[in-house]
């Protein structure tokens, strides 16, 4: 049986090159010429993979968003047809094309198909160049320090990066604890609504965290405490305008009606927020993620409150031990280590710091906060697995969050001066 390729995204975007079809005969699917004027800039973040796009089809300009997908039905599988963001796409190109797709406005997208012009040894060379050579040359390069032969000595480099580290760790702990003090302002020291509010915007992918921020603002608290399990999430798929996927609560025809009713009752309108999909897997969509974070807070009894103060929030046990509440999900949808973790280490830690702050109930000990951080595994994320081979593993939470606060708070701002890692190395 032929092995089947399992090619990345990132992968078919390289062949969005001069260098590569700048020169070739292209047409769409459908037999139309396409013509490349501007190759657009690369978008590593959310929305299209490219912006800026100048094309000629069938000798008409078009200016706008190119999107790749290994096949033209992932458009639907990331439910990009109900994304706004990809109204402007001009072009979609993939490596098979399997079904027409369509914009949020109803408009049929042009398909280029490669594997009209290359083939699967074209892909796998191509995979190689990503994987080994062609990633060194799109990250910038920040590091100023690289490759000095202070990393010769083991003992004498960890002893200076951890340092370091608690350096980094004790200037994001009072940022995020200056931030969530300016928020309590905000909620006129409602530091229920606070929590409510901030827990959710971290119980989500990143770049939906702002619009989740204003989908929670639309909730009241009291609601959360008192109603139903059900009637609340029919209120928040209401406001959100999500479509009803996920589990058998959700699409069952109960929830419909309750639905109905709510909207009936409170005249409920959408709040017309664009949500993001795009590089996501289905168990991570943000609907997905508000399920699990209803049902967790559905366990707390209207308790919320006590996340601000009870230490036991602290440790991902304690997540893990509360998790029969999740019965409602089912397990696709059950919370795992790493997301209580995320929670655990960007959300409840600096709640309860900023909380304990508040209160003036006694000094803040930081080191008790770090130690809880070090019993945590590390967050994976794109900075920690580029950087981590230089500054050392990041196996806890306090290295992760370190690292990552290191690289865009000291080493992309030059401050080496200020850095006992720079430092280090100018003595």
């Amino acid at each position: 049986m032929k092995k089947k390729l399992v090619i990345s995204e990132e992968v078919l975007q390289r062949f969005w090159d001069i260098k590569k079809i700048g020169n070739l005969p292209l047409k769409t699917v459908t037999g139309q010429s396409i013509s490349v004027r501007n190759f657009g800039l690369w978008n590593r973040l959310q929305g299209p993979d490219y912006s800026g796009v100048q094309l000629e089809i069938n000798e008409l300009l078009f200016v706008g968003d190119v999107e790749f997908h290994w096949t033209t039905s992932d458009w639907e599988k990331h439910l990009h047809s109900r994304d706004e963001k990809y109204n402007k796409v001009i072009l979609h190109v993939v490596w098979i094309h399997d079904q027409e797709v369509t914009t949020l406005d109803g408009n049929c997208i042009p398909i280029l198909q490669l594997s009209d012009y290359f083939n699967e040894k074209d892909l796998q060379k191509m995979q190689h160049s990503v994987s080994s050579i062609f990633q060194s040359q799109i990250e910038e390069r920040i590091l100023k320090c690289e490759g000095n032969s202070i990393i010769q000595d083991d003992l004498r480099w960890k002893n200076t990066v951890e340092k370091q580290y608690e350096i980094v760790m004790f200037k994001r702990l009072k940022a995020k604890m200056d931030e969530i003090t300016n928020l309590s302002k905000f909620y006129r020291n409602d530091w229920e609504t606070l929590a409510f509010i901030y827990i959710g915007k971290y119980w989500v992918d990143n770049q939906n965290r702002l619009a989740v921020e204003r989908l929670l603002q639309s909730v009241p608290i009291s609601f959360v405490k008192r109603s139903p399990l059900k009637e609340l999430l029919a209120y928040v798929w209401i406001l959100g305008g999500f479509e009803r996927i996920g589990t058998d609560l959700i699409t069952s025809n109960q929830f419909d009606e309750q639905m109905k009713f709510l909207k009936n009752k409170f005249q409920i309108k959408s709040l017309d927020i664009s949500w993001y999909y795009g590089k996501i897997r289905p168990q991570g969509w943000v609907q997905n993620r508000l399920i699990q974070y209803f049902v967790w807070l559905h366990g707390l009894d209207g308790q919320i409150s006590d996340v601000l103060t009870d230490q036991t929030w602290r440790t991902q046990e304690r997540f893990m031990m509360d998790s029969p509440y999740f019965s409602y999900l089912g397990s696709k949808l059950g919370l795992n280590v790493q997301q209580a973790s995320k929670v655990i280490a960007n959300a409840i830690i600096p709640l309860q710091l900023a909380y304990s702050q508040h209160k003036e109930s006694h000094k803040i000990d930081f080191e008790i906060h770090l130690d809880c951080l070090r019993n945590l595994p590390a967050e994976d994320n794109r900075i920690v697995r580029k950087y981590s081979p230089f500054f050392g593993s990041a196996n806890t939470a306090f290295h992760s969050q370190a690292l990552t606060h290191q690289i865009h708070e000291f080493c992309r701002e030059g401050r080496c001066s200020t850095c006992e890692i720079g430092k280090e190395i100018c003595s």
